[in-house]
């Protein structure tokens, strides 16, 4: 099980990803691999 402290890191990775593809600041390619980097970690 994940601590909280965790669980609040990926949650702000995402939604800093989701703003950065929101913002054009990445691609949907870029978006996706940062994603599925992130989620690789768990």
């Amino acid at each position: 099980m994940m601590s909280p402290s965790r669980v609040d890191e990926i949650a702000a990775r995402m939604a800093e990803l989701n703003q950065m593809k929101a913002e054009g600041i990445i691609t949907e390619a870029e978006y996706m691999e940062k994603r599925k980097q992130v989620l690789e970690r768990l």
